[in-house]
């Protein structure tokens, strides 16, 4: 005669929830967050990354950067960024450059580049460019908001960022990228 064994619930069995279940979402801190019971039909904002991939490798304090050095530094002048847009990307929001400056100077001029195409497009499809002048604090993180060269994205494409420090006189550091969308 043989013993069996007694039936085990499986997790999937226990903790299988119910189409009724629901998720509930509180305030925490200063930080709102939102509940699934919204009264606005606004699609929520999302936001990823880039750190940069080109430049002349170097550090603040914990943080890789590039070096983006001024045309009589001899350095390096530019550095770059490349991604894909989400699928779920319907609108750009900012995308802004993360740059600390070396020293203060509320006319920098950052020449910036933006090339972008679909899998099977010509890599430069579309090409845009312009010049910020942002008035950029010695050592403080700053966003520069590019998203005016960006305004042909859509969803899957590739994206190629490059930026140049067309100054003369000083240089600064990127980190990245910022994306926001919808």
């Amino acid at each position: 005669m043989g013993l069996s064994m007694p039936k085990i619930a499986t997790s999937q069995s226990i903790f299988k929830p119910s189409p009724n279940d629901a998720q509930v979402f509180k305030k925490q801190g200063d930080r709102s967050i939102p509940d699934d019971d919204s009264d606005t039909d606004t699609p929520p904002t999302k936001e990823f990354f880039v750190p940069y991939v080109q430049g002349d490798d170097t550090t603040i304090q914990a943080y890789p950067v590039a070096r983006v050095d001024d045309q009589a530094g001899g350095g390096t002048q530019s550095a770059s960024v490349s991604f894909m847009m989400p699928s779920d990307f319907t609108s750009l929001t900012a995308a802004y450059l993360v740059i600390v400056a070396q020293t203060g100077h509320n006319d920098w001029n950052i020449l910036v580049s933006a090339a972008i195409a679909k899998e099977g497009d010509d890599y430069q499809a579309d090409t845009n460019s312009d010049t910020f002048t942002p008035d950029l604090q010695t050592d403080n993180m700053e966003e520069v908001d590019i998203s005016s060269i960006l305004t042909t994205v859509t969803a899957l494409d590739y994206v190629g960022i490059e930026l140049e420090n067309k100054r003369s006189d000083d240089q600064f550091y990127f980190l990245g990228l910022r994306v926001k969308y919808t």
